[in-house]
């Protein structure tokens, strides 16, 4: 599989993409080695690994766009979205007292989600094996600040859909009500594209809506979704981040800022 034209990576300005990410990349390695800061629990920890996270997805939609695949990329991008929920949540609990019991059971939240895996196995374990699992996972319970009631209890919501809400209601930042509800549109987009159903199958970002046939060729157009949503959320999430760190987030957001505009209002379809 060979990448599309030049013409192509140039048009959707992947590289200026890397370049920013990879820049953050090397300036936050060399903060966290001139700060000391080794593996713990903490809220530094979260942060690091959310950077983490979204350093990878970034090269793996770049990857994907390159190839002409922007369903794929839209995909991996519903994470960073989700990254970004989850700091705001931590953000808006900054200063509460019992902050650093979200902290914890976020960590909490690991050993639940391996017992979780565990009891997909059960059938194939012995009674011994079987006991462990539940008693690890009692231990993990008990030793929660928030009731389990499902995968977001860490966050003190039950639903993804009212931890969005809860974000749209916090001033976090100027605009964040608005700028909310239009990644969620796309957060939602990427939900429909990737579900294994009549309409999930049937669409194809960047085939024209004309077109009824199937079409499974690389394609040019489309990848303004993934790269809008990608762009946005990365200014949040890197913000967030240098906050944290006393690093200048200036050299980040205002070149992403750049890429936001230039794939919300100049993305035309190549036939164009």
């Amino acid at each position: 599989m060979r990448p599309l034209s030049p013409e192509h990576i140039c048009r959707w300005k992947l590289n200026e993409l890397i370049g920013i990410v990879d820049s953050f990349e090397d300036k936050l390695a060399q903060i966290v080695t001139e700060q000391h800061i080794t593996v713990a629990e903490d809220y530094k920890n979260i942060l690091l690994r959310y950077a983490a996270k979204s350093i990878v997805s970034v090269q793996e939609i770049c990857i994907l766009c390159t190839h002409g695949y922007p369903d794929g990329a839209l995909g991996i991008a519903r994470s960073l979205y989700e990254h970004f929920i989850y700091i705001a949540s931590f953000i808006s609990k900054r200063n509460d007292p019992d902050f650093i019991s979200y902290v914890k059971d976020y960590f909490l939240d690991s050993e639940i989600q391996i017992c979780k895996l565990a009891d997909a196995q059960k059938t194939h374990m012995n009674e011994a094996e079987k006991k462990s699992i539940t008693d690890r996972k009692n231990n993990a319970r008990n030793a929660a600040s928030r009731h389990i009631s499902s995968p977001y209890w860490w966050t003190g919501f039950t639903h993804f859909e009212n931890i969005v809400e809860y974000i749209r209601q916090q001033p976090i930042s100027n605009g964040a009500e608005d700028l909310t509800i239009r990644l969620h549109a796309l957060y939602k987009l990427a939900c429909s594209v990737l579900h294994s159903n009549s309409f999930g199958n049937q669409i194809r970002l960047g085939v024209d809506n004309e077109f009824s046939g199937i079409d499974t060729r690389p394609l040019t157009d489309g990848h303004e979704f993934s790269l809008e949503l990608t762009t946005t959320t990365l200014i949040f999430i890197i913000g967030a981040i240098c906050t944290e760190f006393n690093m200048d987030h200036k050299m980040y957001t205002e070149p992403l800022n750049d890429l936001v505009e230039y794939y919300r209002n100049n993305a035309v379809p190549a036939s164009e």
